[in-house]
């Protein structure tokens, strides 16, 4: 929970989604290393098909700003499964076509199609402690992990206090979300208000 309260992570969530928030989710995505030679390597090794994060949360309004956060644990490279994302993709929700990638982690096996995305891409390559945010209509991806090194990243999704949680329709769903308060009237929601003191 540190990670997620830490007050310069809030501080740049409140100008991005407003003084009211909830954090909606956390993640650890591990990508491990290659396997010592002659060994049987998996096929997919987390590949993380093309997607917007806010695809997978059944958020409305549409207009609910909403935020997510990746913090680099370990280094983020490119040989290791840097995130790859895709400029200017925030402005509008692109399709996700099920079972488009068959390494695809993601809920049914979903991808956006190159043809739906832009020619141009950027590299996130982070050291440790690094973050990076960044809206969630952003379209992304991250690759296998062909190098020997390990790459874990924590994300955390922040919200506006007033999104509606709508119902999500995924093969073998199981509901997780559960948004916890953080910031109200741009304070912990934990700390006492005006003449409460």
């Amino acid at each position: 929970m540190k990670a997620a309260t830490a007050e310069e992570v809030l501080e740049a969530i409140q100008q991005v989604v407003g003084p009211d928030f909830v954090l909606l989710s956390t993640t650890f995505f591990a990508k491990y290393p290659l396997q010592t030679e002659g060994a049987n390597q998996p096929k997919c090794l987390t590949v993380i098909g093309t997607h917007q994060d806010r695809q997978y949360w059944g958020l409305e309004p549409a207009s609910a700003p909403v935020a997510s956060v990746w913090i680099a644990i370990d280094n983020a490279t490119r040989e290791n499964g840097a995130m790859q994302m895709y400029p200017t993709t925030h402005k509008t929700p692109l399709p996700h076509v099920k079972h488009y990638d068959n390494c695809s982690a993601l809920f049914d096996a979903q991808s956006i199609p190159p043809e739906d995305l832009p020619a141009e891409s950027e590299f996130l390559e982070l050291v440790p402690g690094q973050y990076a945010i960044f809206d969630s209509r952003t379209a992304h991806r991250s690759g296998r992990n062909s190098s020997p090194s390990r790459r874990i990243g924590l994300t955390m999704i922040y919200a506006s206090a007033d999104i509606v949680l709508k119902e999500m329709d995924y093969q073998n769903y199981v509901e997780w979300r559960v948004p916890m308060p953080i910031r109200c009237a741009g304070k912990s929601c934990e700390e006492p208000s005006g003449a409460e003191l």
